[in-house]
């Protein structure tokens, strides 16, 4: 089970943020990170959305994404149990106004790697 957790805003400027967060493995067995291919789709993916509130409803607008392909030190791409791995992300955030202003997070949005549990993958930061 992957949880995302300590988002936090690392550079923002008028058209792009850099975020920094971390991924835990909070799961009894390893969760592959890295798909079982070389092509980078079948990697665990972080989407990411603008909303108006901390939730991603219909009125969210998709930023994008970005599949993970490094930071696993596991050759197999494991994330094995209790182990983290801390990523950048960075976002263009034209499309942000003062009414939709926060950031969400979506990690495995396609649902790529096998979880017990799909609620603790999403986190959000407030953009100034």
């Amino acid at each position: 089970d992957l949880t995302m957790s300590d988002l936090e805003v690392v550079k923002m400027g008028k058209k792009w943020v850099t975020v920094e967060f971390n991924i835990t493995n909070v799961g009894k067995g390893p969760a592959r990170i890295y798909g079982k291919t070389p092509k980078e789709a079948d990697n665990v993916y972080v989407k990411a959305f603008l909303s108006g509130s901390k939730k991603v409803s219909r009125g969210a607008t998709t930023l994008g994404g970005m599949y993970i392909n490094k930071g696993v030190s596991n050759k197999a791409g494991k994330l094995m149990p209790d182990d983290s791995m801390k990523l950048q992300m960075k976002i263009d955030i034209r499309k942000k106004t003062k009414f939709i202003s926060v950031l969400i997070l979506d990690l495995d949005a396609y649902g790529n790697c096998r979880e017990c549990d799909e609620t603790n993958n999403k986190q959000h930061v407030v953009l100034k």
